[in-house]
Order: structure tokens, then C-alpha cells, then sequence
């Protein structure tokens, strides 16, 4: 049964007890009135309390008995007014003009200051607990007197010893100024405990513990989690304590040390601890503790980055990622931030290697779809049928081997996000006409499906042929062509921007040492002249392939010429080709050069070479060349054509 909290009259006296009942309607507070005598005073009020008591209102010698028996709940005695003490005195008045008065302090003070206006003389006896009432009216009586001012138990005793009587009373005023009070109170413990309920629902609400601590280090509150996370299955803050006391944490509160996330051991688990210190008005007056289970952590990370990762949603890079100080470097970049200012699709143009991805990543954590998905496709990693239904989603049996339930394709889980499209050169004209339907239309159809899903993806294109030269060719759908191609990127190969080639090597040095644990290697300046006259016809992969290498093999060692020119032989291919003309001249003179038609005609020879000596591995054979997948698959093909082409009765 749930406890509803009142204010609750404990009184001997039954006239009071009904001034009471008249005067309770004037305030808000719920009030129980309880009569009772002083010897069966404290049972009562035990059960009271226990009901839901959390005021008590008394007078004379029950309030002093409740007051010493239950300190902890608040006890407000029934005050005497001056107009109290004038009647009660005038009343006294008529028996005689010397009285005694046997009360508690504040009683008797009260008329002691109104006598003198009433022409009485007292003789006051005052009392500290119940039991000094009876040694009281003994002394009143020794002293000669006959009147007798007092509570229900003095005036009691009082009559046995033949003395007249009066009756302390409590009018109406006085009783409405401590019930209003009493109302007072009783508000403010209820708004605390509830504060205290919210606060205890919102920490147990939480999965890390939470330990609060005095100033001295001891514990007085925690919540479930902290229970459960280091006390085992009972209730008994022991393990609490044992954690804290060997993690430090004690001395650290001690010490008024403030913790920020300290990596901490108990029972062979890792624990994450923070200490916030708490001050009342600048006094230090303890700390709270947050513990986090490091395993849990991990755990929750690890989900969220599957769940991420797996389906391609996050953009890892931002235009703040590109390297390079040049101007046309800082130009693209610039470019790039005005377009994702826009919604419109952009095509990104440039060479395998360049960076096409990084900066559609980059365009979109700069846009206003950045709080949505980044979803991006190799379009040449997936033969045409698979293609159309990754894009586009399947209803259930729309196929052989069709999942149950059906798939969302890849413009439904963009939504209100990016859809990165790498080369869109490869897509078949079948699959052309399908996306074109659904950029106009702004809604996708799955396989096996006649009802339409509406989308919101902004399109990010990317590729390294000449699309223009594609729809002259009749292999790329015009229209599609003029729909994607809205804004456009070209992004230039590393040869034609070699004053960025140094800041690229530095920052590939210090991330791949970083990743491998290895010393960073040093270059000297011929070394870094033989990588400013090699051509890097793989551009920033391939200079990241030789990079790797030089950490790998360098041993954190200062490399010269001849280290150089070894490391990137070793991709396999022929001499250094030259470099393309650009806007400035190499650091070095002496270029090392082979004719660019022997490069040509011995390129195929070279891949198939690499292609055998890994077993027709085309992902090691890729990496070996420091070239793309889909670049080695194109290139392949051409070779198998131009194999056909040479053989007799084939070709012109």
C-alpha cells in the first residue's frame, strides 16, 4: 500500500484537540488528530510515523516526550500567546495575586512578561522534561502558595496536593500560527523527497555507477548499477568499498583530487573513473564517482562501428583531410566546399589514385546531408544484374536466391544523405535508364515490386574516363550524362601538382610509422629528388604503396638515392618513366627517362609478368602495381583485345 504523507496532532488535552479540528480547514496540509496520554505517548506515535507521519504538532509534556523519542521527525510545540497568558493569568487572578507556575521555559517566560500589567506576583518552577513536573508543584506547595498555573499533568498533581489548578490553554491564533508552520515544513520534505525520488530514478537510469562520498571518503549513496557492477549479487556496499579503497579513489576524494576518465584495474577488469568534487557555498564536501566497465565500452563501440561501417554509412574524411598548399589544390578545396553548399550532383573527374573519394566524403560531412548516410559503390566491383538490385533493393522472391523479407537497395539507405557513385563510366545502359528514372522522379522501385519508395540522396559521381567522349560513342546515355554532370571537379594528377609531393611524403611517413609502431625514416635531399622525378602514374595510392615500403624496410634510418631508387623499382615495373611536363621544373637535374611508346607496348607484358608471379591474384597484383582493382580489370581486358586483334584473321 503506498504511504501518503500528513501532519499529524498528538495531543492529551481533548479541548485543544478540538480547537484543532475547527481551526485545520485554514491550511492545505492533511492533518490527523491523535489524543493520547504521556504514558501511552511514544507507542502511538511510532505506528504514526509509520503511516506516514512528517510533521508532529504537540503541547507541554507530550511534545517533550516526542521530541526527545524520535529526534529525527520534526516536533513543533502549540505556542502560547501573549493573550494566552493574560487570560490564563486573569483567570488565576481570581484565587489569588501571588501564583505559581510550573511549565517549560518558553510558557513561562511568556508570562512573566504580561504579570506586571495584571498587578500578580509568580513564582515560576521551570521544568526541562516531564518528570520534573511533580518535584515542581512540591516546591510550589513548600513555597506557601495556592494557586497552581500549569499543563493537564500539572494541574493534575496539583489538585492531589490541595492547590487550585489553572489549566494552561491555546487559542485559536496560536494553534493557526503552528499549524501554518507545521504546513510549512510539511511541503518542504515532501518537494525534497521527491527531488531526491527524480534524482535516484535518473541515476539508477543510467548504466555507469555512480558513488557518492563525503569529504572523510565514506560512501552514502550509489545507485543499482554501482550495486550490481561491484557488489555482486547482494546489496552490501563491502565491494563498493573494496573498489574503492584499491583503485585509489578514497585517498583521491580525501585529497580533494578531481579525476578525468583514469584507467583503473580491479579483479583483473579494466575500469574507466571520474571524480567531480563537491562544494557547498566554496566548502568541500565531498565527490561524486561515475565508473565505467572498460569491457562495456568497447563492447558498445565495437557494435556501433559494425553497424556503421558495414553498411558503408559513414563519410571517415573531411575537406580538412586533403593535403596540399598549392594553389590549385586550395582552389579545388574551396570549389568543393561551395558545392556542398548545394544539392545539385557533382561529378568528380581524375585519374586512379588522385583522391575522388576523399573529397566526396569531404563534400558531404560539409553539406547540409551530413547528418545523414554517406553510401558509397564501386561500380565496376559488381557484375549488371547484382548492380541493379544493390541500387535499387528486391522485393522477397523477386529471384533465385532472392534474402527473405526482400533488401533495401542503396538510394533507400541514403536516404536524406549521399550516394557515392565511383566510376558511373562502368554502369551498363540498362541500369543507365533505371537511375536516370530515379533521379528524375526522386523515388526508387525494388525488383519484383509496383509500388514506389519516395528518396532524398544527393548524388556524388566519380570517374577517370571522358564521359563526353563515352556519349559520342553511343556507351553512355546523354541525358544521364547531363543530369549527373551539374558541377563539376576535375581533380589533377600528382605530376601536375609536385609542389605538394613533399607534405604528402611527410604526412604518409609519420601515419603509416604511426600505425606500424616503427621509427619514422628520415630522406635526404637526392632521395627526396629521385621521388620529385617519378611520374607516380598510380598518383597518391601508388605514393602511398612506396611509402609503406620505405617504413617498412628503412628501419628508421636516414635513406639516400640508391635506397630510393631500389624501394620503388621494386613495383615491378620498367625504368623510372619521365615525368609530364609541368608548371615547374624538378629540385634536380638529371630525369630518368624511357620512351613513352616502349612504356606503352611493354605494360601488359609487365602486368601478366606480376599477374603469374602471384599466382593470378589480381588484389596482389593491383597493390604490386600501385594501381586500383578496376583499373587493373580494365587493362587486363584491353590486353586480351589487343591479343585477339594481333592474331591472324582477327582485326583489319
Amino acid at each position: 500500500m503506498p504511504i501518503h504523507p500528513f501532519v499529524c496532532a498528538v495531543i492529551s488535552d481533548k479541548h485543544v484537540a478540538e480547537q484543532i479540528k475547527h481551526v485545520q480547514s485554514m491550511i492545505s496540509a492533511p492533518v490527523r488528530i491523535v489524543t493520547v496520554d504521556t504514558k501511552r505517548c511514544i507507542a502511538t506515535v511510532r505506528n504514526i510515523v509509520d503511516e506516514g507521519a512528517t510533521v508532529i504538532i504537540s503541547r507541554g509534556s507530550v511534545w517533550q516526550i516526542i521530541k526527545n523519542a524520535f529526534p529525527l521527525i520534526p516536533t513543533l510545540q502549540i505556542p502560547l500567546t501573549c493573550c494566552d497568558a493574560i487570560q490564563i493569568l486573569e483567570e488565576a487572578k481570581k484565587f489569588a495575586r501571588n501564583i505559581g507556575i510550573v511549565g517549560f521555559d518558553n510558557h513561562v517566560a511568556k508570562m512573566l512578561a504580561v504579570a506586571p500589567y495584571l498587578g500578580v506576583s509568580l513564582s515560576p518552577y521551570r521544568i526541562s522534561e516531564p518528570n520534573d513536573i511533580e518535584r515542581g508543584c512540591l516546591e510550589i506547595k513548600k513555597r506557601g502558595l495556592t494557586v497552581l498555573v500549569g499543563g493537564g499533568t500539572a494541574v493534575q498533581q496539583a489538585q492531589k496536593l490541595g492547590l487550585h489548578g489553572v489549566l494552561h490553554t491555546s487559542s485559536a491564533d496560536g494553534i493557526l500560527q503552528v499549524l501554518n508552520e507545521a504546513e510549512r515544513i510539511f511541503n518542504a520534505i515532501n518537494e525534497e523527497r521527491a527531488r531526491d525520488a527524480r534524482v535516484r530514478a535518473m541515476l539508477n537510469a543510467l548504466k555507469d555507477s555512480v558513488i557518492s562520498l563525503n569529504e572523510k571518503g565514506e560512501i552514502k549513496e550509489y545507485n543499482i548499477p554501482a550495486e550490481k557492477m561491484l557488489s555482486g549479487r547482494g546489496t552490501s556496499p563491502q565491494g563498493i568499498e573494496d573498489f574503492l579503497n584499491e583503485t585509489g579513489v578514497t585517498d583521491a576524494v580525501k585529497r580533494q583530487q578531481f579525476w578525468s576518465g583514469e584507467n583503473r584495474r580491479y579483479r583483473k577488469k579494466a575500469y574507466i573513473c571520474s571524480i567531480i568534487p563537491a562544494y557547498s557555498q566554496e566548502h568541500y564536501c565531498g565527490a561524486n564517482v561515475v565508473v565505467q566497465d572498460v569491457g562495456h565500452i568497447q563492447s558498445l563501440e565495437h557494435k556501433i562501428r559494425r553497424d556503421l561501417y558495414a553498411r558503408g554509412h559513414v563519410a571517415r574524411y573531411s575537406l580538412e583531410d586533403v593535403i596540399g598548399r598549392s594553389r590549385e589544390m586550395r582552389n579545388l578545396v574551396e570549389k568543393a566546399r561551395l558545392y556542398a553548399e548545394s544539392s545539385s550532383s557533382i561529378f568528380i573527374y581524375g585519374e586512379s589514385g588522385t583522391g575522388k573519394e576523399v573529397f566526396a566524403q569531404g563534400i558531404h560531412r560539409a553539406s547540409s546531408f551530413r547528418d545523414g548516410p554517406f553510401v558509397g559503390i564501386n561500380c565496376t566491383a559488381l557484375p549488371e544484374t547484382l548492380l541493379e538490385s544493390e541500387l535499387f533493393g528486391y522485393a522477397e522472391g523477386a529471384f533465385t536466391g532472392a534474402r527473405k523479407g526482400g533488401k533495401a537497395g542503396l538510394f533507400e539507405m541514403a536516404h536524406n544523405g549521399t550516394l557515392f557513385l565511383d566510376e558511373i563510366g562502368e554502369i551498363p545502359m540498362s541500369v543507365q535508364a533505371k537511375l536516370l528514372r530515379v533521379l528524375e522522379e526522386k523515388s526508387v522501385m525494388r525488383i519484383g515490386e509496383e509500388r514506389y519508395i519516395p528518396v532524398n540522396v544527393r548524388i556524388i559521381c566519380a570517374t577517370n574516363k571522358d564521359l563526353a567522349e563515352l556519349v559520342r560513342m553511343g556507351s553512355f546515355r546523354e541525358d544521364l550524362f547531363y543530369r549527373l554532370n551539374v558541377l563539376r571537379l576535375n581533380l589533377p594528377p600528382l605530376r601536375e601538382h609536385p609542389e605538394d609531393l613533399g607534405e604528402l611524403i611527410n604526412d604518409l611517413l609519420a601515419r603509416l610509422a604511426g600505425q606500424k609502431m616503427v621509427p619514422q625514416p628520415l630522406l635526404s635531399e637526392q632521395a627526396l629528388a629521385v621521388l620529385a622525378r617519378y611520374s607516380f602514374p598510380g598518383n597518391v595510392r601508388e605514393l602511398r604503396n612506396i611509402v609503406e615500403r620505405l617504413v617498412v624496410l628503412s628501419h628508421g634510418k636516414v635513406l639516400d638515392e640508391a635506397d630510393i631508387s631500389r624501394i620503388v623499382q621494386m613495383n615491378e615495373a620498367p625504368a623510372l618513366p619521365a615525368a609530364r611536363p609541368s608548371r615547374r621544373p624538378a629540385p634536380l637535374a638529371g630525369r630518368i627517362t624511357t620512351p613513352a611508346g616502349s612504356l606503352r607496348d611493354r605494360e601488359s607484358d609487365i602486368i601478366l609478368q606480376v599477374l603469374e608471379e602471384t599466382g593470378g591474384n589480381k588484389s596482389e597484383t593491383a597493390r604490386r602495381l600501385g594501381i586500383s582493382p578496376s583499373t587493373l580489370w580494365r587493362k587486363l581486358k584491353a590486353a586480351r583485345k589487343k591479343d585477339e586483334t594481333a592474331q591472324p584473321g582477327k582485326g583489319t
